[in-house]
């Protein structure tokens, strides 16, 4: 849960005193990430299982947040930083390696530079290139690089293009 969501959300059943444990309502500074977060605060507390089988289905469409609320990169780190401190003080002897930590920092750290891309920061995007790489070197051939530098050089047709990649992306779940 560190790395992505995992909770289906359309089957998903709680007891009423876990949620009171943790609080009931969703974190406000994660407006596109809310469930999630929840979730996550969720299951570093309580106990999680996992019925393998179909008990629900999941219709994607325009409306959902996953696919309106197209910027994250900035909510995720934001996020990244909150399940460190969940983890910290919810399982003190469960170890997530820092390595770990960096690669999943260096992965939403691109997300958010194709984000300032989008928007037409680009001394943003170069930032947040330039921190991704620093986390996790490897990821300098991560293609999401080369797809920003490329809308990057393109101007505005570019920055358009790189917008419908990412939701046609998000769309089939890659």
């Amino acid at each position: 849960m560190v790395e992505s969501n995992v909770v289906p959300v359309a089957s998903v059943v709680v007891r009423r005193s876990a949620y009171e444990a943790v609080g009931p309502a969703f974190d406000e500074r994660f407006p596109r990430m809310y469930d999630y977060e929840m979730w996550f605060r969720l299951a570093a507390r309580f106990p999680v299982g996992h019925i393998p089988s179909w008990d629900a289905e999941w219709r994607k469409h325009g409306d959902q947040s996953t696919y309106k609320g197209r910027l994250r990169g900035l909510e995720q780190l934001l996020f990244l930083e909150h399940a460190q401190e969940i983890v910290r003080h919810e399982l003190p002897h469960f170890e997530i390696p820092e390595r770990r930590w960096r690669m999943i920092r260096s992965r939403w750290s691109i997300s958010a530079a194709l984000d300032a891309l989008e928007r037409s920061e680009d001394r943003r995007a170069f930032e947040f290139f330039g921190q991704a790489i620093r986390e996790h070197p490897i990821h300098i051939a991560d293609p999401r690089i080369a797809v920003g530098l490329l809308a990057l050089l393109s101007g505005r047709p570019g920055r358009r293009l790189l917008g419908a990649l990412r939701l046609g992306a998000r769309r089939r779940g890659l």
